[in-house]
């Protein structure tokens, strides 16, 4: 029998334990010669954590998981092979329109995912992580010199538009930097902060 990649839609986080809850089913059910390979596709990433360097892995596509499934000659799965993975917990479907009779995963999509799998793995990529509006941490000059004018705070009376109440500010040459990283004037400092 031909075999095809469909992928299916399972339940993200739980992705390598329905994995194995599949192996195991179909192992118990003998069905070993209707299934190929069944992957969860990952990916090694290098994060640096506390100053040293850690390589993680990493799902490509959370909530999926790929399945190689052998086909009758008109192109359906097997129904015993079908009701299989149907009735394994965690896996609400196959990604497709008919869920009866799904349709593949195009030949030279199932080896781009399959190349890129053993590429991500061979060569980590590194994990950079941005967030609208976040900042980035700086250990060079201008965090050094903030350092050690910290002497001269204020205290916010609440009207201050960083938004808090007895939010201490730093005073940096006529601006200053609230601790809730809000900019902040010399000219609003005497109206909101006292010494």
């Amino acid at each position: 029998m031909k075999k095809n990649w469909f992928i299916l839609r399972v339940q993200s986080e739980r992705e390598n334990t329905i994995h194995d809850h599949l192996v195991s089913r179909i192992k118990a059910a003998g069905l070993d010669s209707c299934f190929g390979r069944i992957l969860v596709p990952t990916e090694h990433v290098t994060e640096i954590r506390s100053g040293r360097k850690r390589v993680m892995e990493q799902k490509m596509y959370p909530g999926y998981m790929l399945v190689e499934v052998a086909v009758t000659d008109d192109g359906a799965i097997p129904q015993d092979a079908w009701f299989l993975i149907m009735e394994t917990q965690g896996i609400s479907g196959f990604v497709s329109s008919d869920q009866k009779k799904p349709l593949p995963l195009p030949a030279d999509e199932a080896e781009r995912i399959l190349k890129d799998m053993e590429e991500k793995r061979e060569k980590p990529r590194p994990k950079v992580e941005f967030q609208v509006g976040g900042g980035r941490e700086n250990k060079g000059w201008p965090v050094r010199e903030l350092r050690r004018l910290r002497g001269r705070r204020r205290r916010c009376q609440g009207t201050c538009p960083g938004g808090g109440f007895h939010l201490r500010a730093l005073h940096l040459g006529g601006r200053g930097v609230c601790e809730r990283g809000k900019s902040v004037t010399g000219r609003q400092f005497p109206d909101c902060c006292v010494e």
